[in-house]
């Protein structure tokens, strides 16, 4: 993120799944459900398992002296800083 900041011109966007334990025990029957290959289905819950909460995040801006916003959508985390909040 410190990098990032840094070296981006208008700001940057992340986008990430937000770990939840609803989403990580329902995945799997959603992809069964879905008929989603095998593949699919283990990664899926593997991504969701090693991704961030808003607290995670918010704590590494405050380690890189970013300042962002978060927001949440559907599951997904969502980092933004525009150019004028560096």
């Amino acid at each position: 993120m410190a990098w990032f900041n840094e070296n981006s011109g208008y700001g940057c966007h992340i986008v990430d799944l937000q770990r939840h334990a609803l989403r990580y025990y329902s995945f799997p029957a959603l992809a069964r459900l879905m008929g989603w290959h095998r593949i699919l289905r283990e990664d899926g819950v593997i991504s969701i398992a090693r991704s961030f909460r808003r607290s995670d995040w918010r704590r590494y801006l405050d380690q890189a002296g970013v300042q962002a916003d978060i927001s949440w959508h559907l599951f997904r985390l969502c980092v933004s800083q525009a150019e004028g909040m560096r």
